[in-house]
């Protein structure tokens, strides 16, 4: 439900859905990785930092493994210095691992991707 909600871009009726769901026990690591993929596809980086902030008071740990599903959706998107702005912030608390030096090389080998692609489509050889 939360997924759908998010993906059609209906974030209130996604927050109500989350707010409803506490004392179901149905809230989940899982579920909170697709608010910030909803958030992040849309270029709304700030909400979806918001929501892993926020993700304590629905009982979820902000752990490293909720990090790295933020991080990744953010790599995933191409917003590399918005990965790198909210790992210094979060490094203090939570460490990094393994898993994040591999979604940075390939948020890296996405820009590029991208800024081929984008040359490509500038220069007319697309």
């Amino acid at each position: 439900m939360v997924d759908l909600l998010g993906k059609n871009l209906l974030f209130d009726a996604m927050w109500d859905s989350v707010k409803s769901m506490p004392n179901e026990r149905l809230l989940s690591l899982a579920m909170f990785a697709s608010v910030f993929k909803s958030y992040v596809s849309v270029g709304r980086i700030e909400e979806a930092i918001l929501t892993f902030d926020r993700m304590v008071h629905y009982g979820i740990p902000c752990n490293v493994t909720a990090l790295n599903a933020l991080l990744s959706a953010i790599f995933r998107d191409g917003h590399i210095v918005d990965a790198k702005v909210l790992l210094d912030r979060a490094k203090a608390e939570i460490r990094p691992d393994a898993a994040f030096g591999s979604m940075r090389e390939r948020g890296g080998r996405l820009r590029q991707r991208d800024r081929r692609r984008d040359w490509r489509r500038v220069s007319g050889r697309a």
